[in-house]
């Protein structure tokens, strides 16, 4: 092959290329518009927990403009047996039954602005409300007094705000995007916590304590990531 057969077949070669590259930019899928059901997860489910798992629906108003409500679950729970050994000159081996729990549900309502087509920006808020519950119980022993004593911490907490997010989304399909988003919050929150401690060798034999707390949080859950299934 002389010099000017090579010239030639690398032109030719770059403009198949260029029309390959034009081809598959051109064939890629836009920015799909309607409504979805989105998926997001942020850790691992197990058989005993569903932590920090969302489900939302969204809605296009506009073209650029989305609306989206969402449902966000973290629930563990834990159910076994609490064993102590106590060694000493009346030893002690005793089991009891054990519950605990960290229950989250919150609600969020946002709007939502997109910039782009195949991958996009978007960006948005809107208000959010939860509730929480946490349950935690422990046992102890005293040879001295040999009676056993019981703890129990049971904490609420209702929160009221603000949730900001900032993502990128691309279309996988027609029907199908993937996201990746970081979420922001501001929270005024109300928590009532309660300790409650039975003993044998107390008087009275149980005794109840309550904190309530009011106050500002501000927090983030990271980024997560998530699709949208459009119909």
């Amino acid at each position: 092959m002389n010099r000017w057969q090579w010239y030639i077949a690398m032109l030719l070669c770059g403009c198949a290329g260029s029309l390959l590259i034009v081809g598959t930019v051109a064939a890629a899928p836009d920015r799909p518009s309607g409504q979805a059901i989105q998926f997001g997860i942020g850790w691992i489910l197990t058989l005993e927990s569903f932590q920090d798992a969302t489900l939302a629906y969204q809605r296009f108003i506009g073209r650029d403009v989305a609306w989206r409500a969402s449902l966000g679950l973290d629930l563990d729970y834990r159910d076994g047996e609490y064993s102590v050994d106590y060694e000493a000159e009346n030893p002690v081996d005793h089991t009891k039954d054990k519950i605990e729990w960290d229950h989250t549900v919150g609600v969020v309502s946002e709007w939502l602005w997109y910039r782009g087509a195949n991958v996009s920006v978007f960006f948005g808020g809107g208000p959010r409300v939860s509730y929480a519950s946490h349950q935690d119980e422990y046992w102890s022993y005293s040879s001295y007094e040999e009676a056993w004593t019981h703890e129990r911490t049971w904490n609420r907490e209702f929160g009221g705000g603000l949730q900001g997010c900032l993502g990128v989304q691309w279309v996988a399909v027609e029907w199908l995007t993937i996201h990746a988003e970081y979420d922001a919050r501001a929270m005024y929150i109300h928590r009532v916590s309660e300790l409650k401690r039975a003993s044998a060798a107390d008087d009275p034999p149980a005794r109840t304590a309550t904190t309530t707390v009011d106050g500002l949080s501000f927090d983030s859950q990271g980024v997560r990531f998530g699709l949208s299934v459009y119909f």
